[in-house]
């Protein structure tokens, strides 16, 4: 599975709880892609319709900029979109971006932008929240 290192966002000092996993030592960094846009993008223009389910655990800079880069070959690709961040209903009652959550706080523009043209268009859309 590649991995790629995504649009690190506003600053922030991890916890050592959140990297306290079975296995995490024994990641070979050099295998990691330092460019997560570009990956990102080249697996989305490169897959078969409907066969990818995208998981986003941080900052939705990333998916942001892939909608905006190629909206055509997302939709065509992504079948399902689950978020770790969070959502509430605006002044409309619209589910927007939760902007208290931590991973939309990184680049909260971005989290508004994904969750609107998932919801937009129909995407199947799971958020995880506290």
């Amino acid at each position: 599975i590649p991995v790629g290192v995504g649009f690190r966002g506003k600053a922030y000092t991890a916890q050592p709880h959140e990297y306290n996993m079975l296995g995490y030592d024994a990641v070979d960094e050099t295998r990691i892609n330092e460019d997560g846009h570009q990956l990102l993008l080249s697996v989305i223009q490169q897959a078969r319709p409907r066969s990818l389910h995208l998981v986003c655990i941080s900052s939705l800079r990333d998916a942001a900029d892939v909608i905006a880069a190629d909206q055509k070959s997302f939709l065509r690709a992504i079948r399902a979109v689950s978020i770790q961040g969070g959502v509430t209903r605006g002044s409309d009652g619209a589910w927007v971006a939760d902007e208290t959550a931590v991973n939309n706080s990184f680049d909260v523009g971005a989290a508004h932008k994904v969750i609107a043209f998932c919801l937009a268009r129909g995407l199947p859309l799971t958020v995880c929240s506290r």
